[in-house]
């Protein structure tokens, strides 16, 4: 698999200007799906570190309301 990779991206020069322009949608196509990739496996995380969120600034405004109140 390695060598296949490594020979495919080695092999791009020399190439004819279509195949130079096919090269370049095939590395789009790949960071799309990258892309997409890192997004769906962060967005676990980012709802995780959004209810931590929440929970500080909800105890944070309960103290603040309490040191306001006098208690």
């Amino acid at each position: 698999m390695y060598k296949k990779v490594k020979n495919f991206f080695l092999n791009r020069k020399g190439k004819s200007k279509d195949e130079k322009g096919q090269g370049l949608a095939e590395y789009a196509v790949v960071l799309i799906v990258i892309v997409l990739a890192a997004v769906v496996a962060l967005s676990p995380v980012g709802n995780s570190i959004e209810s931590v969120g929440t929970s500080v600034s909800g105890t944070i405004d309960q103290k603040v309301t309490d040191l306001q109140s006098g208690s």
